[in-house]
C-alpha cells in the first residue's frame, strides 16, 4: 500500500466544510480565522472533540 493510499483511508467518511470566499491559501501557509458565527463555532468545537479535521472550500460566486 502506498503512503497516499494509507492517508486516504485514515480520513473520516464525512468532514465538516467551512466556506472561505476570496481566499488564496498556499501549501504550508498559515491563515488565521476569525470564527464568530454560532453554527461555525459549533462545527469547530465538534471537530476538535472528534477527528480534528475541517475541510475548506471556496464557493462559486453567486450569479445575479
Amino acid at each position: 500500500m502506498t503512503e497516499d493510499r494509507a492517508s486516504e483511508e485514515a480520513l473520516p467518511a464525512r468532514i465538516p466544510i467551512f466556506p472561505l470566499s476570496g481566499v488564496l491559501l498556499l501549501p504550508a501557509a498559515k491563515l488565521p480565522l476569525n470564527i464568530f458565527e454560532p453554527r461555525y463555532l459549533d462545527m469547530v468545537r465538534d471537530a476538535m472533540a472528534g477527528d480534528r479535521i475541517i475541510g475548506m472550500v471556496q464557493p462559486l460566486p453567486r450569479s445575479s
